[in-house]
C-alpha cells in the first residue's frame, strides 16, 4: 500500500510539482499527472495479477484474450444501453445522446441525470453481455483455420 501512494508522489516531486498539484489532473487531454496516478499503481499491481487464481482471474483472462474485440464493442454497446434507458425513462431517444463529445460535453437535458443504482445496473449488464460475447469470440479464435482472427 505504501508503494501505491509513494511512487506517484515521487514522480510528481521529481517533476517539480507541489503535493497539492498532484490532485490537479486532466483526463482529456491526458496530463502527465493523470497518467502517473492511473498507470503507476496499475503497473505496480501487475506482478500480483500474474499469479492470481480463482474465478476473478478466470474472468479477467477471458477479457484479456480478446482485448481489441472488447474495445471495439464496448462503446457501441454502452451507447445502445443509454438509448434503451432513454426510451424506457422518457419514451423517446433524446438527441443529447448523439451530441456528446469527450472534450465538449453539453449539459444533459433536464431530468436526464442517472442515479448511481441505475448506472451500476447498466454497467453490470453491459459487462455481463460483453463477457458472454468475449467467451464466444475467444472460442472462435481457437478454432482451426481462424489464425487471422488472432489480430482481433
Amino acid at each position: 500500500m505504501v508503494l501505491h501512494v509513494l511512487v506517484p508522489w515521487v514522480g510528481v516531486m521529481a517533476l517539480g510539482y507541489s503535493p497539492p498539484s498532484f490532485l490537479n489532473t486532466t483526463r482529456y487531454p491526458a496530463s502527465l499527472l493523470f497518467l502517473l496516478t492511473t498507470l503507476g499503481p496499475t503497473i505496480l499491481r501487475l506482478p500480483l495479477l500474474e499469479s492470481a487464481t480463482g474465478w476473478m482471474a478466470r474472468t479477467l483472462t477471458v477479457f484479456g484474450r480478446v482485448p481489441l474485440f472488447y474495445y471495439l464493442l464496448h462503446s457501441p454497446l454502452i451507447h445502445l444501453a443509454a438509448i434503451i434507458v432513454s426510451v424506457a425513462r422518457h419514451g423517446a431517444i433524446d438527441s443529447w445522446l448523439f451530441a456528446n463529445h469527450p472534450m465538449r460535453v453539453p449539459d444533459p437535458p433536464e431530468g436526464y441525470v442517472w442515479s448511481l443504482g441505475l448506472l451500476d445496473l447498466v454497467t453490470t449488464t453491459v459487462v455481463a453481455v460483453l463477457y458472454g460475447l468475449c467467451c464466444w469470440y475467444g472460442q472462435v479464435k481457437r478454432r482451426p483455420g481462424a489464425g487471422w482472427l488472432s489480430y482481433l
